[in-house]
């Protein structure tokens, strides 16, 4: 029985796995729209050391006015995802049932964005260290295909499980 609260079903560390990311979404959005004065030459420059690292593997990332599919799409999938996570985590802490729904459907959107962007971004990654490649690139993309597919694991079997409560109860 889901009860009034959806958080029975929602490990606790996924609202605030969702609230970190968010906010690292916001950071990333923030740089894309910024573009120049993000850049290392630009006035906002030194607030984005990470991305300037970042572009020297990923150069979509060294000019994302230029690239207009960064600012176009993936810029505005990340407001998208952000809306999702804060709301997911909201609901949890308020109790709601929806919360299992919501954070069902943000961690769905999470894996979905990030293949897309890596589908769509590998072929223009350059690097000669695999190293540098491994730091920037691999490890982050990792981290924000497998946390979600944990969350999408758990939060799965619980809709499952509910689902059979009800036919169960049904045919009873």
């Amino acid at each position: 029985m889901v009860g009034r609260s959806g958080r029975t079903f929602v490990p606790l560390w996924l609202p605030i796995f969702l609230v970190v990311v968010s906010f690292i979404a916001l950071y990333d959005f923030s740089y894309i729209f910024l573009f120049p004065a993000s850049g290392p030459e630009g006035e906002y420059g030194k607030y984005f050391p990470s991305h300037h690292e970042y572009a020297d593997v990923d150069p979509i990332y060294a000019a994302p006015h230029l690239n207009r599919m960064v600012q176009i799409v993936i810029g505005p999938m990340g407001i998208i995802e952000i809306a999702l996570n804060f709301s997911a985590a909201t609901l949890f802490v308020i109790g709601s049932p929806a919360t299992l729904a919501v954070a069902l459907v943000a961690n769905v959107y999470i894996i979905a964005k990030t293949c897309f962007y890596i589908v769509y971004d590998y072929p223009e990654v350059v690097t000669a260290d695999f190293a540098k490649l491994l730091q920037l690139y691999i490890m982050p993309m990792l981290v924000w295909i497998i946390f979600p597919a944990i969350a999408v694991f758990q939060l799965g079997r619980a809709v499952t499980g509910l689902i059979s409560r009800d036919v169960l109860k049904k045919q009873n």
